[in-house]
């Protein structure tokens, strides 16, 4: 993942992330980075400060859910996912044809941190644990 200043046209950092990102959202609350990616990884990013950001944690989902949406009121985030077919012959009017979604295959999965200790503020959660 590549962190830009865009009003300064600079590249702020790198940090590594799953294969086939798709989808990315951020927790204004606890200040996380989420993508996921198609190689079946949910990556977890916390930005420190503006210019630092750290990996936290690699979340295994199903292969193929690069998409997700994040709910800022329950802070859960939703990947939608399907199990495909075999990949159909590339031609060349469709070089990168895509195997077909198995019907009735498709499944949503919900993500949401760990549970908290007392210890934690319960508005803020620590980073992680997801």
């Amino acid at each position: 993942m590549a962190v830009s200043d865009y009003l300064a046209g600079k590249l702020v950092t790198t940090v590594p992330i799953g294969a086939g990102v798709d989808g990315a959202a951020y927790d204004p609350v606890a200040h996380d980075v989420f993508t996921s990616n198609a190689d079946g990884t949910l990556s977890v990013i916390h930005q420190d400060s503006a210019d630092d950001y750290h990996a936290v944690e690699t979340v295994a989902t199903p292969t193929g859910s690069r998409n997700l949406g994040f709910d800022r009121t329950t802070r859960r985030l939703y990947l939608p996912s399907a199990k495909f077919g075999p990949r159909p012959d590339s031609s060349v009017a469709n070089p990168r044809r895509r195997p077909l979604m198995i019907a009735g295959s498709f499944s949503l999965l919900v993500v949401e941190r760990a549970a908290q200790s007392p210890a934690q503020k319960p508005d803020l959660p620590a980073a992680g644990r997801w």
